[in-house]
């Protein structure tokens, strides 16, 4: 019989990294366009991002960190 058992590691290493490339967009976009990073971190890209952490990358990130094991 297998049981469920919910690794943090997974758990840390997906949302992490979806959260560091998401940050890390806008900061490069602002590099390269000679923006201000305000203008590219407008509040709709912040509430944008939020629902998108909260609504696909969370829900991904505890279903990928349960996994089956013996």
């Amino acid at each position: 019989m297998k049981h469920k058992k919910f690794s943090w590691k997974d758990f840390w290493e997906i949302s992490g990294s979806y959260l560091f490339t998401i940050i890390l967009l806008p900061a490069f976009y602002s590099l390269t366009t000679n923006q201000p990073l305000t203008n590219v971190f407008s509040d709709q890209y912040l509430i944008d991002i939020l629902l998108l952490f909260l609504f696909v990358i969370l829900p991904l990130a505890i279903y990928k960190g349960v996994r089956y094991r013996k």
